[in-house]
């Protein structure tokens, strides 16, 4: 018999795409949960201490600047909800040092990409499976050693929205060609090029449009090499975007 799992996200203005990602990757594969968001630490506290599941898994996500306010903040929603449930730091920081966020307090660590990762730990979680099975997870061992698990895989963009339900900017390309000393999107997500398809593109927008939105806003590490497998500026799939 399946436990029902209820996530609850730590939902911060500063990393609500990735939160809306993953979210929407949940959704896509229809993996049963209950969502819970807390815009502050004790309104999180306050869902992971009521939530009626069985199971309860908190998402953080920060950036590095931000990790010491937000191990100080793990501390206080860890104390308010007596200890519940399982926390896990995803995005940049936990990316480049797992070791640093396990030893943070944190129980687990995403590594990388998180749409497969959110899905196979959901679901884990639901089945009672051991979190070793967890693609792209650090995880504490019995020495508080960060454990890795195998990596998570890089699928392509239009295998799940940049959002559902929800509005935001498009991911429309995802690592990049260029291996820039101050950045970390070419080892968090791969030294090639992953573009979303204009058709993908064009379903985000007409849905965006659909809900009384003007704004429509991209992300990707270089605009203009949008289509483009090498790191070459292309603007014909640009205009093919908007055609029709």
């Amino acid at each position: 018999m399946a436990r029902a799992v209820s996530v609850v996200v730590r939902y911060r203005k500063a990393v609500t795409y990735g939160v809306h990602a993953l979210l929407a990757a949940l959704e896509t594969a229809q993996v049963e949960h209950e969502l819970r968001l807390g815009t502050t630490p004790e309104e999180t506290a306050g869902h992971i201490r009521d939530a009626g599941a069985d199971r309860v898994l908190t998402l953080w996500s920060f950036y590095s600047p931000d990790a010491e306010a937000m191990a100080a903040e793990l501390a206080v929603v860890k104390e308010l909800s007596g200890g519940r449930g399982l926390h896990i730091a995803g995005g940049v920081h936990a990316t480049a040092e797992p070791q640093q966020v396990i030893d943070a307090g944190w129980d687990l660590a995403g590594i990388g990409e998180g749409e497969s990762t959110i899905i196979a730990l959901v679901r884990a979680l639901r089945e009672d499976a051991p979190l070793t099975t967890v693609p792209g997870l650090a995880i504490r061992d019995a020495d508080g050693v960060a454990l890795r698990t195998r990596p998570a895989p890089q699928l392509p963009l239009d295998a799940f929205p940049s959002f559902v339900g929800r509005n935001g900017p498009i991911e429309i390309t995802r690592g990049c060609r260029y291996t820039c000393r101050f950045c970390q999107t070419p080892f968090m997500f791969g030294g090639q090029f992953r573009h979303r398809s204009v058709a993908s593109v064009r379903e985000h927008v007409r849905g965006m449009v659909e809900r009384g939105l003007k704004d429509i806003r991209f992300i990707t590490p270089t605009s203009l090499s949008y289509g483009s497998p090498a790191p070459t500026p292309t603007s014909a799939r640009w205009r093919s975007c908007w055609r029709g």
